[in-house]
C-alpha cells in the first residue's frame, strides 16, 4: 500500500 490516492492491493493506508 502507498500513501496516494489510488486503489492499493493491500489495507488503504492513506488510500482514500
Amino acid at each position: 500500500n502507498f500513501p496516494l490516492s489510488l486503489a492499493s492491493a493491500e489495507v488503504p493506508s492513506i488510500n482514500g
